[in-house]
């Protein structure tokens, strides 16, 4: 043992009646606290000394002085402030990483000048190929954009398009990280979307949104034929708080989900009773943007909501708050689980058409036992039920059929007077390509998934 580090024990006494010393003195030092204590004040960088020192007296039983606490939590933010840096010196090498195992993906980094010929972070974009493609083939034409704050220790924002599958659920598209949010921001990633997706000038599609700054701006500039909605929630959420009341809130909502301009009109009308002011306010905000009497059919989405956008950003709420890489990971990670699992979900199904959609058909199907239909030209009928004023005149086309509530009919966005007459003979015709699932192919590189054809989600 002559060549070993070794101890020998000459006496020991077993038996101890002194009092336990709770200063370690040097043994502790504020930078043995602050590796301890990473992660607390990371997550709670106005952490005071005096709830780091009891921290420390609680777990570790020891007693430490508030210099030491306040220095210890210097060098935590500075120990994670490294580590930051270090993330993002490695996303030139991380995205090109992405675009090797995933080809055809797009992965955009922006940098930006800095003092002494230094580049610094600006924005970066991504959308993978598979993901891109699913959405061309088969997605409904409407996308939801959002964005959330970042809760790690470098603040900005991230970005999100979303949209909705065939079995009309969540299928987030791509994603920007970005330092602040403004409408050159919005318009450099609205670009690249454009490029991706193939949105032209924007006919045939439509953009779901709140009022984020410089948004509708952009789209103006990028998408001048696009159909542009505004998030109904976030309309009646701003509404004035005289205007409070279950009365409101009931109108208001039949407002926005009211299929004619007829219906809608009668509610407005309703709202103008109660108070102007209010029926003044909502009138101001556009109704096309809001209600579903004035949205364009083609789209196979009836929603006046915003709220899947809101969904994907509660999935990645913990990934918003860990470094750029690791966030973005996360991301990638949940996309590529969540399209494998949805696809052996999807050739379960065993039916043509996704569930969701056979679900809404069948119960427009039952609902038409109560109209009565009169005929009243080529192709023209007049469908009426029990209830006053509720009768319309239609024309129906079986070949341009389609099967979501908004767009279930063709000449207005009238629901009920369209499920009029024998509704089961237009059930029988071929219905768009979003709303069928298809097993599609998958292969995965290097922990990536890349989509082959339309996934269902």
């Amino acid at each position: 043992m002559s060549d070993e580090e070794s101890f020998q024990i000459k006496s020991l006494k077993a038996d101890h009646n002194c009092a336990r010393n709770f200063k370690f003195g040097s043994l502790v030092t504020y930078a043995w606290i602050g590796s301890h204590y990473t992660k607390e004040i990371v997550e709670s960088q106005k952490i005071s000394g005096r709830k780091l020192r009891l921290k420390a007296l609680d777990k570790f039983g020891i007693q430490v002085s508030m210099g030491q606490c306040r220095r210890a939590k210097k060098y935590a933010l500075k120990l994670v402030e490294g580590n930051l840096v270090e993330h993002y010196g490695k996303l030139w090498p991380y995205g090109h990483e992405i675009l090797r195992t995933n080809p055809r993906s797009t992965m955009k980094l922006d940098m930006k000048d800095g003092p002494y010929g230094k580049k610094y972070f600006s924005k970066l974009y991504c959308c993978f190929q598979g993901v891109k493609q699913g959405w061309i083939e088969g997605c409904r034409r409407v996308i939801g954009l959002d964005g959330c704050f970042l809760k790690g220790f470098f603040k900005g924002e991230l970005l999100c398009a979303i949209g909705r599958d065939a079995n009309d659920k969540i299928y987030p598209i791509a994603w920007v990280v970005v330092n602040v949010e403004n409408k050159q921001n919005w318009k450099w990633f609205l670009e690249l979307l454009i490029d991706d997706l193939h949105l032209n000038l924007g006919n045939g599609f439509s953009l779901m949104s709140y009022q984020h700054k410089g948004l509708i701006e952009a789209i103006k500039e990028l998408l001048p034929y696009v159909e542009h909605r505004q998030c109904a929630r976030h309309i009646f959420q701003n509404l004035p708080k005289i205007f409070t009341g279950a009365i409101y809130h009931t109108l208001f909502w039949r407002a926005s989900k009211a299929t004619t301009e007829h219906a809608f009109k009668v509610v407005m009308k309703e709202i103008e009773t109660l108070n102007s002011d209010s029926h003044q306010y909502l009138m101001e905000k556009d109704p096309k943007t809001w209600s579903r009497a004035f949205f364009q059919t083609g789209r196979c989405c009836d929603a006046v909501e915003n709220g899947f956008s809101e969904s994907f950003n509660a999935i990645i709420v913990d990934a918003r708050k860990k470094p750029i890489i690791t966030m973005l990971e996360e991301i990638r990670l949940y996309m590529m689980d969540r399209i494998y699992n949805m696809k052996l979900k999807g050739q379960q199904w065993g039916n043509h058409i996704c569930p969701e959609i056979t679900d809404k058909v069948n119960l427009l199907k039952k609902a038409q036992r109560h109209y009565q239909v009169l005929p009243s030209g080529l192709n023209q009928f007049e469908g009426s039920t029990s209830e006053p004023q509720q009768h319309e005149e239609v024309e129906m086309t079986p070949i341009e059929m389609d099967t979501t509530q908004n767009d279930m009919q063709v000449a207005p966005t009238d629901v009920e007077s369209s499920s009029a007459g024998d509704f089961s003979h237009y059930m029988q015709f071929t219905p768009p390509r979003c709303y069928e699932g298809d097993e599609g192919v998958m292969c995965e590189e290097a922990d990536v998934v890349e989509e082959k054809g339309m996934l269902v989600i």
